[in-house]
Order: C-alpha cells, then sequence, then structure tokens
C-alpha cells in the first residue's frame, strides 16, 4: 500500500532565505553546467544572501513547496516597473518557478 504524501505550498518570509538558497543550488548547477562562462557553480550563502535582499521588497514574492515537510521547490515572482510607453504596458512580472530538481518554468507577463 503506497501512503499518500501531503503536499503544501506556502509563502517564503525572510527567515527562509538559506533554504532558497539550497534549492537554488540545484538550478545553478545546471546553469553552470551548460554555460560555465556566464554562470558560477552553486554557493548557497551566496544564494542566501541575494534571497534575503529579495524578501524584504514589496516587489518580489516567493512561495515554498513542502512535500511532507521537506522543502522541495519554489517559486519567485517580481513585478518590474517601467515607464509606460505608447502601445505597451508600464508594468510586466517574471516569474521563475522551480517545482522540482529536474523542472525549471520561466515566464514574463505583461498582466500582474
Amino acid at each position: 500500500m503506497t501512503v499518500p504524501r501531503s503536499t503544501r505550498v506556502r509563502r517564503a518570509g525572510p527567515d527562509d532565505a538559506a533554504l532558497l538558497g539550497g534549492l537554488n543550488g540545484i538550478v545553478q548547477q545546471v546553469h553552470h553546467e551548460v554555460l560555465p562562462d556566464r554562470f558560477k557553480g552553486p554557493d548557497a550563502v551566496a544564494a542566501g544572501v541575494f534571497f534575503a535582499a529579495q524578501l524584504v521588497r514589496p516587489e518580489v514574492v516567493a512561495f515554498i513547496a513542502e512535500r511532507d515537510g521537506e522543502a522541495v521547490g519554489y517559486a519567485l515572482a517580481e513585478e518590474l516597473r517601467r515607464r509606460a510607453r505608447s502601445r505597451s504596458l508600464g508594468r510586466r512580472c517574471t516569474c521563475t518557478t522551480w517545482l522540482s530538481s529536474t523542472l525549471c518554468v520561466t515566464g514574463v507577463s505583461a498582466a500582474c
């Protein structure tokens, strides 16, 4: 018999910066392997510092996915504001989502 796994998504707070830094190591390693001239190898401490700075910004939101109490992925979104131009919106959102160690989705939307 298979026991169902419990998954929940919660909003990340400033205390989650180190956790996000660790989760980021998976995708950072993939980037480094593919483009070593453009991406450094994983550094959980530096990534934690980055996330700490991001999580206090009001235009940034992050969520953590947990399965059976263990963090298994995260999503980070930022509202980007630009000067309004004719025929374009003045705001855009970018969202990077790491759903697991093997799936990453990045998108930009004009509708925030």
